[in-house]
């Protein structure tokens, strides 16, 4: 703010008090403001695109998603669900068996990968039964991922495929 105070009071003192001076002084001022009106402008977008989330979790599932379960993280629900044995309550074998699947899967992704451990430890995340296109129920797992792009999380799940 220093430089443009300077610059504006060095071309202020250089012009005498013409009318023409006058309106290309005020053609500069006109500029500035449009220039700062237009940083300004950017500077927001910015700080909003920060502040809000990409999607909310629930909009993860499709609308044909059987049941809902969300907690504030993966490893608190792992904990909870084998301590409390909700898997020995899920009636169809296919769901338990996927079930299971899932947290060992889950357990095998902490175990080897620090991002997959953050994302388990740190992060909301819900999780419900999806059918799948022959109708048979799937789980489906959604993480609040927040501002990170899905490039690296790609990344680390092509890495995961190739590995298992």
């Amino acid at each position: 703010m220093q430089i443009m105070r300077l610059i504006l009071n060095y071309i202020w003192a250089s012009m005498k008090k013409s009318a023409m001076n006058k309106k290309i002084l005020y053609l500069f001022y006109l500029a500035a403001l449009i220039l700062l009106i237009f940083v300004f402008i950017q500077i927001r977008g910015y700080y909003l695109f920060i502040k809000s989330p990409v999607a909310q979790l629930p909009e993860a599932f499709p609308g044909n998603t059987q049941m809902v379960i969300g907690a504030t993280n993966a490893a608190d629900f792992i904990a909870t669900t084998r301590a409390s044995g909700l898997s020995e309550v899920l009636s169809p074998p296919e769901i338990r068996s996927g079930f299971e699947q899932l947290i060992s899967t889950a357990d095998s992704l902490a175990a080897e990968d620090e991002l997959f451990r953050n994302l388990l430890e740190s992060k909301p995340f819900m999780t419900g039964f999806v059918p799948d296109s022959t109708g048979i129920q799937q789980w489906l797992l959604a993480f609040s991922i927040g501002k990170q792009g899905p490039d690296k999380f790609n990344r680390h799940s092509k890495v995961f495929a190739q590995n298992h």
